[in-house]
């Protein structure tokens, strides 16, 4: 993070019109509001507050005074590409961190309330712009206020969210090659279109848990393939809640550390996916303070197939594509596959049924079975199931009841699962089902 007078804090536009150098913002007509201009290498991060009255916050980026919120406004700050803690005051109160992982050439929004701050969608974000009555600008007097505010408080939040996050670390190194001829440079924050594998519950995830995503298109500098679509981009729970009745829904925070390039170089790239539970019942919100003794919170849930734009953290060099580069498997023969009928699932909180069998017409003795294909994508790690049986005529593999529902995907075709099957003999075959989620 840059020193306060390089943080590039576009709220410095609206108090003087003499610093285009710093940062550069308009007044968009039809809604009679500023807003600021994104620049290359800093990410444009609004902070919305709506609905909550007679309290001003004080929102920062790590150690940086960021602006003031007051009821039904919002502000804006220039931010350096890469990831930071977002966090607030209210008078004494310490509002709860959440890191933010932002990209250069990119606009993010993020919704402060009392007891939650949390990254929103672009079109959620914009809305929430439109909606608010007022940018809020602050005055020399805010800013000394608050840097003392930052000063005294920041210690303790970076401790506490340290702490927090022991489990996983979101940085992956990478050291140029000595020699760069004849690679192609992919510049620092590349898109990356990708989506989630897999389903994923606050119920059930836990901090530094694996997650794996699969790019969605082939990534190009110029007319050079870097990255091929289907290839695994790998993430990781950063921050998780369960929900209670006290601390309010559920919350995940998922965060993308790495993509293979086609030559097998690590890319280290940023990302995330937050989402918080359902808002609490009607009957709650008109109980007022009482609702507490009558709301039921909600968990977080991310479904398999969401979508999200991953970012190359820094520049990264990449030569010509591995020899076995997405080889994968090729199904040499293939057996009948069945299911006993749709399999039940309750994906907000992380449960599958005890059990899914999974019915195999094989003659030959099997000794092996293992699903590692849902939807035509290879799993990162084939799963086993925890038995298997010989039924006359048909094998059965039970397979964990939420170890599949986590890869299934909601569509009302069912999606297809591809198995592995060895026999006794060493040969391998090949099984497809097809697979339809019960929802709860």
């Amino acid at each position: 993070m840059r020193p306060p007078t390089r943080l590039a804090l576009l709220t410095a536009i609206a108090m003087s019109a003499t610093a285009p150098q710093v940062v550069t913002a308009h007044v968009a007509q039809a809604a009679n509001k500023i807003l600021g201009t994104v620049r290359p290498n800093e990410a444009l991060v609004y902070f919305v507050r709506a609905g909550q009255p007679g309290f001003t916050f004080r929102v920062f980026v790590d150690d940086q005074f960021a602006g003031t919120l007051r009821n039904k406004s919002y502000t804006f700050a220039c931010v350096p590409a890469g990831t930071h803690l977002v966090w607030g005051t209210m008078g004494r109160y310490v509002m709860n961190a959440i890191a933010l992982d932002v990209a250069g050439g990119q606009t993010y929004y993020v919704d402060i309330k009392l007891e939650r701050i949390l990254p929103i969608p672009e079109t959620e974000g914009r809305a929430r712009v439109e909606k608010a009555e007022s940018y809020q600008p602050w005055n020399e007097q805010d800013a000394s206020r608050a840097n003392k505010d930052g000063r005294e408080k920041w210690p303790r939040v970076k401790a506490k969210y340290t702490e927090r996050q022991a489990l996983g670390d979101t940085r992956i190194p990478y050291s140029p090659p000595s020699s760069t001829d004849g690679m192609t440079r992919v510049p620092a924050h590349t898109r990356i279109p990708a989506e989630l594998m897999e389903n994923l519950s606050s119920a059930a995830s836990k901090i530094g848990d694996p997650v794996w995503l699969r790019t969605t298109a082939d990534v190009l500098v110029g007319e050079t393939v870097v990255v091929r679509k289907g290839t695994i981009v790998k993430a990781l729970v950063r921050d998780m809640k369960k929900a209670n009745v006290v601390e309010g829904p559920g919350l995940l925070d998922v965060s993308a550390l790495s993509v293979a390039a086609v030559d097998a170089t690590v890319c280290p790239v940023l990302s995330q996916i937050v989402r918080a539970g359902g808002e609490e019942s009607q009957m709650a919100r008109a109980l007022g303070p009482f609702s507490i003794l009558f709301s039921k919170a909600k968990e977080s849930c991310l479904l398999a197939g969401e979508t999200v734009s991953v970012f190359t953290r820094e520049d990264v060099w990449v030569g010509s594509p591995s020899t076995n580069e997405m080889r994968g498997e090729d199904p040499r023969a293939a057996v009948t596959a069945s299911l006993s009928g749709p399999i039940r699932c309750d994906l907000p909180k992380g449960r599958g049924p005890e059990s899914v069998p999974v019915f195999l017409d094989a003659r030959d003795e099997i000794v092996d079975i293992r699903l590692f294909k849902v939807a035509g994508s290879e799993l990162p790690a084939p799963l086993a199931p925890n038995k298997i049986q010989r039924l006359v005529e048909r094998v059965s593999a039970q397979f964990g009841g939420w170890d599949v529902c986590r890869y299934l995907w909601l569509r009302p075709e069912g999606v297809p699962l591809t198995f592995r099957v060895t026999a006794k003999d060493g040969s391998v075959v090949y099984a497809e089902a097809l697979a339809v989620i019960d929802v709860k």
